[in-house]
């Protein structure tokens, strides 16, 4: 029998999220549900076998004793429990076959790099991966209703003066506020939008 191999994902984080990530300090990530359930879709979200998300509502037209007297909507959550994820970076391979990595040179290019850039991360390899991560569990919930204990696994610190994660501009005085900045860093109005998402705990695992 050919046993065929499942190609791994990988996953994105901006740089100081990334070293929280590899230090252990960040372990869980919200991405947005897509699609988004239509209008008039109450909160009822729940995971089914790690596979699914499910929306509902009333439907109004349905008999007083009936059974079922809802509408769903189904939204599958890119990744599930126990899977390995690897994490992408910008990289470089240069002519010697050498991989260096940006987020250990500070920005600055190696020599054999003249006038190159360095690699976009979203297409970062899987076989150029230093490091990987488990998803230990999965749930839904609407972006808003992260708690400050959640914005802590979140990556937000405090530092004695404000709540922060490291990203620029990303700090406030509460740690929701410091999450919302930050999640309004990575896409312009998220928070406003308050979009259901998929809460995705992870710990950093070898490979």
């Amino acid at each position: 029998m050919v046993k065929i191999r499942i190609k791994m994902k990988g996953l994105c984080f901006k740089e100081p999220l990334f070293n929280l990530a590899v230090e252990g300090r960040k372990t869980q990530t919200r991405r947005v549900v897509k699609p988004q359930p239509d209008d008039g879709f109450e909160f009822d979200c729940f995971i089914q076998n790690g596979k699914q998300a499910q929306f509902s509502k009333e439907n109004p037209h349905a008999p007083k004793n009936a059974l079922l007297r809802g509408f769903w909507q189904y939204a599958q959550p890119r990744y599930k429990v126990g899977e390995t994820l690897y994490l992408q970076e910008p990289y470089f391979v240069s002519q010697t076959g050498v991989v260096f990595y940006k987020f250990d040179n500070n920005g600055v290019q190696p020599s054999e790099q003249v006038h190159k850039k360095w690699e976009n991360k979203l297409f970062m390899p899987e076989k150029f991966a230093r490091y990987f991560i488990e998803i230990t569990n999965v749930r839904c919930e609407r972006l808003q209703d992260i708690s400050d204990e959640d914005c802590a696994r979140e990556g937000i610190w405090y530092n004695g003066y404000v709540y922060g994660s490291g990203v620029y501009d990303a700090y406030d005085n509460t740690p929701k506020r410091a999450f919302a900045n930050l999640i309004n860093s990575i896409e312009k109005g998220a928070w406003e939008r308050n979009p259901y998402v998929f809460v995705y705990n992870f710990k950093i695992v070898k490979k």
